[in-house]
């Protein structure tokens, strides 16, 4: 039902009727506040006119008193014109009279009549002031005084002279003609101004009853107008309003709510009832008994699925208690409002039953609400949930750096239980461990799994490195709306990885000063000084290399000095046998001359080839050791070239740690200057941690000076551990290109041994078939001379190997003086020799020793051992 719309206006509005009550009140009020304003001013104009009466007359005779005692009216009327110039015209009359009561003087306005009530009232005073004096008292002034019974004719006596002495009588007659006008024009202005008053107040009141009384009832009108139409959900105007409107609004608002409870009620059970046939909980309704009464679809998929209760129209009507009989025991122990929780196991399966009474408005019990839910899945979750906890750092931090939950091993590293950590904000405690990884919360914003190594900052000033994962719990749109974090705490491994590196930097110490000894004594074997040896003690781990290296330089100092030796005795001995050969081919011309001189020069060939063939034999076992001492020489500078490389390689790993420790100190440079900046924002209470701030910034900064020396010292080391590497390569390919050398050279000697063989074979021959030389002496003299060209070039190879071998230190300052005096006395012996001459055919009968002057030697007459040797030299 909907109330008619009414105007303000209309005649039985109460608008209108509280409008004209204010008017007529108004109106009434108004005319009693003219009439007694005129009255009141009536009345203080007539009290103020006779007092403005007496005061002037009072005056007046005080002036007119010499006037009369010395008889003077002339004086008396200029006293009285005066007096009617300064009063104006509510001054009519002035009269003065003798003591005999006739008249002094008189002054009249002009248009006032005459009267005779001013004669009258002067003799009345005369007779009275008569009176007074025979009496003999002095009247008072309010006696003196007096006036008739309209007040405005006054009379007053007139004294002279210091002693008061009586004159005569002064009267004073006053008009009230301008006074009537003022009050007449004062009422008509009050009357003005009156309907003026009324006319706003009139209006100001019906503006009011419009505000405060007309509109919150029109507004109510249309509320309950609306609460009729079934509209409950409108808001009832005036309700905190303190009058009886207020009391009606909420009258009319407690009706309303009422109403729309009962509608809500309604509606409400109709979702109820919609929500909870459509729930996915298993829920069942049953009566106080436990019997069924209604069920669900997911109660009835739940029974017959897994409890065989059968189809869910077998459920309705049956005891709850056959389902589960611990049910029954829970009855009694559910009240109003509680709920009580059950578990029982079916096979594999658990399930929770949760049980809440249901009662009616007075209380009284009336039913059950059962909540059947399986458990299998959440107790597998929770032992899970409780494997992870006991082994890792568990928390779940929002996007915004909040800590919404976490396990007590996380909490632990904050000193609070699980219970008080959440709600911590841990976004400037927890970032990547170094700056390369980036931002941890930028990543974490991006939405993706992060995992890596996370540096975490503790209440307690240290630091805790987490190897962590954090994966993004996602809403049905996939945003990530909080992360869960999986860590282990790998502080301790992180220490001992330190301690490592600390003993690796030592290790990589030692290694530098083997590096810088090794190069040392490699740079003087580059220049043919076998005399170098590692003096100073390494390092434990590297003395063997140290003891390594000098037993190879020995073998290899004593392997050149056996090599010079050898050199040496070979040139005398190939120089013999290149003498003996010549005088062999020489002389095997002349054997068919002589057979004694042959026999002779055979037996001296004999003996002289059995001892060269002897000096072969020991030279090839010389140069065979030479050899194995060059493949060991070999075998050692590979090695050495090899340890370089590592060397090498340990220098580059230096270089990136002191790189990450200058990235290091850059961050905790930074992260000084940020706690400087947190610590300033402090005020007096972080001034402290500014200092200690302050000085760890420096530190860091020194740390990266330190830092950078060391990275620029390590690079100039790998600088010269790389040049290092190269002159050991060289000196390998030197000791190779003399390996070769003394492969040819053993394989000279071998021929040379193979050479002196067939000669002591030839010559024993020789010795039985001396008989048969005239057949054999072509054969001999091609013979010796493939010798005599044999022993040139064995020669001139013992001379290029010996002027190799001189090129080496084999000894120190002294011992190398004592060489080179034995080099000269040599050096004089080859000059005496001098160059060797052709050969002349001997006449017959002549015999030359053996121990000619040797034959020319050197290097000179075979240019391809001069290009060996120069090549073996160069590559060494």
């Amino acid at each position: 039902m909907t109330l008619p719309a009414r105007s303000l206006f209309h005649l039985r509005s109460i608008f209108l009727k509280a409008t004209a009550i204010t008017a007529l009140t108004v109106a009434v009020v108004a005319a009693a506040s003219v009439y007694h304003g005129n009255s009141d001013t009536e009345v203080l104009l007539q009290t103020a006119l006779k007092d403005t009466a007496g005061t002037v007359t009072n005056m007046t005779g005080h002036n007119a008193g010499g006037a009369l005692r010395f008889n003077k009216p002339e004086a008396a009327q200029v006293i009285e014109q005066e007096l009617f110039d300064l009063v104006g015209t509510d001054l009519s009359e002035v009269l003065t009279l003798r003591l005999d009561g006739s008249v002094f003087s008189q002054a009249i306005r002009p248009g006032t009549d005459q009267t005779g009530d001013t004669l009258a009232l002067g003799k009345t005073l005369l007779s009275q002031t008569a009176i007074w004096l025979a009496q003999g008292r002095q009247p008072s002034h309010e006696e003196e005084l007096i006036f008739d019974d309209t007040g405005l004719i006054v009379a007053h006596p007139v004294y002279f002279g210091a002693e008061s002495q009586l004159v005569g009588v002064i009267v004073t007659r006053w008009s009230d003609a301008r006074l009537q006008n003022e009050i007449a024009s004062k009422m008509r202005q009050n009357l003005v101004i009156g309907a003026a008053i009324f006319a706003v107040m009139l209006i100001v009141a019906a503006l009011l009853f419009r505000l405060f009384i007309a509109r919150p009832l029109r507004r109510l009108s249309t509320a309950v107008g609306k609460v009729a139409a079934g509209e409950y959900s409108v808001e009832v105007p005036g309700r905190t309003s303190l009058d009886e409107i207020g009391d009606i609004a909420r009258a009319l608002e407690g009706f309303r709510s009422d109403l729309a409870a009962s509608v809500d009620i309604t509606r409400i059970g109709m979702f109820k009832g919609s929500a909870f046939e459509g729930a996915s909980a298993a829920l069942m309704i049953t009566d106080p008994e436990f019997r069924i009464l209604f069920a669900n679809g997911a109660a009835q998929s739940l029974m017959t699925s897994h409890l065989s209760a059968g189809s869910g129209g077998a459920l309705i009507g049956r005891a709850a208690t056959s389902l589960d009989p611990s049910l029954g025991a829970l009855s009694g122990l559910v009240g109003a409002g509680q709920q009580k929780h059950i578990g029982f196991s079916r096979g594999r399966e658990m399930f929770e039953v949760s049980l809440a009474a249901i009662t009616d408005t007075a209380g009284v019990l009336t039913g059950y609400v059962l909540e059947w839910r399986m458990t299998t899945q959440d107790r597998r979750n929770a032992a899970v949930l409780s494997a992870i906890d006991a082994g890792q750092l568990r928390a779940e931090i929002s996007r915004n750096g909040q800590i919404e939950a976490a396990n007590d091993r996380f909490a632990a590293l904050f000193t609070q239980s699980a219970a008080t950590i959440a709600g911590r904000d841990c976004r400037s405690v927890l970032s990547f461990d170094t700056q390369a990884s980036g931002d941890l919360w930028s990543a974490i914003r991006s939405g993706d799994i992060v995992e890596g190594l996370l540096r975490l900052v503790l209440p307690t000033g240290g630091q805790a490195l987490l190897d962590a994962r954090l994966t993004p719990v996602k809403d049905d749109k996939g945003m990530a709306q909080s992360y869960l974090l999986l860590a282990s705490d790998v502080t301790r491994q992180q220490m001992e990885q330190r301690d490592a590196d600390e003993k690796r930097r030592e290790m990589e110490t030692a290694q530098t000063k083997v590096v810088d000894a090794l190069r040392a004594a490699l740079a003087q074997l580059s220049n043919g000084d076998l005399t170098a040896t590692l003096k100073d003690q390494f390092d434990t781990r590297y003395e063997g290399l140290r003891s390594d290296f000098n037993e190879a330089t020995d073998r290899l100092r004593a392997a050149m000095s056996d090599v010079v030796s050898s050199s040496a005795a070979i040139r005398g001995e190939v120089g013999d046998i290149s003498n003996a050969a010549d005088n062999l081919s020489r002389r095997t011309e002349q054997q068919a001359a002589t057979l004694e001189e042959t026999s002779a020069a055979l037996d001296q060939m004999t003996n002289s080839v059995k001892s060269t063939a002897e000096v072969a034999n020991h030279a090839n076992t010389k140069v065979e050791v030479a050899k194995q001492n060059a493949e060991t020489s070999g075998r050692v500078v590979r090695e050495a070239v090899s340890a370089m490389g590592e060397i090498e390689q340990s220098s580059s790993k230096i270089s990136r740690i002191t790189s990450v420790i200058d990235e290091i100190a850059f961050q905790t440079n930074l992260l000084a200057l940020n706690a400087g900046v947190e610590a300033a924002r402090a005020g007096e209470a972080g001034r402290g941690f500014a200092v200690v701030a302050s000085e760890v910034r420096d530190l860091a900064q020194r740390s990266s000076e330190a830092a950078r020396e060391i990275a620029g010292l390590i690079t100039a080391s790998s600088d010269q551990v790389k040049r290092g590497v190269s002159l050991v390569a060289e000196a390998g390919r030197s000791l190779t290109g003399i390996q070769s050398a003394v492969g040819e050279i053993h394989g000279l000697v071998s021929e040379i041994a193979g050479s002196a063989r067939e000669q002591s074979n030839g010559i024993a021959e020789l010795n039985t078939a001396v008989k048969h030389l005239d057949q054999v002496t072509q054969q001999n003299a091609a013979m010796f001379e493939e010798t005599s060209a044999a022993s040139q070039s064995l020669n001139r190879a013992a001379t290029a190997l010996a002027e190799t071998t001189e090129r080496f230190t084999l000894h120190s300052a002294s011992d190398r003086a004592g060489d080179r005096m034995s080099d000269a006395s040599a050096g004089r012996t080859a000059r005496s020799w001098g160059a060797p001459k052709p050969a002349a055919k001997p006449a017959p009968g002549t015999f030359q020793s053996s121990r000619s002057a040797p034959a020319r030697s050197g290097t000179r007459d075979n240019l391809a051992l001069q290009s060996t040797a120069a090549e073996g030299w160069e590559a060494f």
